[in-house]
């Protein structure tokens, strides 16, 4: 499999065969996990960026980190220092490896 993600491309075929990743179109602005909500998924961008919103107390949100194909997104796997209140958001347009959990 030849993928641009750096964590997909450093796993042997048998690994990759293990977590069958499939490569998903993903939208902008679709969610693709919320902190604290049970992990279905671990999302691994390939031409797509998400990022990680958390609220802000006046009701708007902020982007806290950018992920591209350099990582992966998952609150569960990651954690998170704000609690359960961050999103995973994808913020451009592209494909991504959806991982099941």
């Amino acid at each position: 499999m030849c993928a641009r993600n750096l964590v997909i491309a450093a796993l042997s075929e048998r690994q990759q065969g293990v977590l069958q990743p499939k490569l998903v179109p993903v939208a902008a602005h679709q969610i693709l996990a919320r902190a604290g909500s049970p992990l279905d998924a671990v999302w691994l961008p390939e031409t797509c960026v998400i990022a990680y919103e958390i609220p802000m107390t006046d009701g708007r949100t902020v982007a806290t980190a950018f992920i591209g194909y350099h990582g992966f997104g998952a609150p569960p796997v990651l954690g998170s220092p704000f609690g359960d209140e961050g999103t995973f958001v994808c913020l451009i347009a592209g494909n991504a490896w959806r991982v099941s959990a």
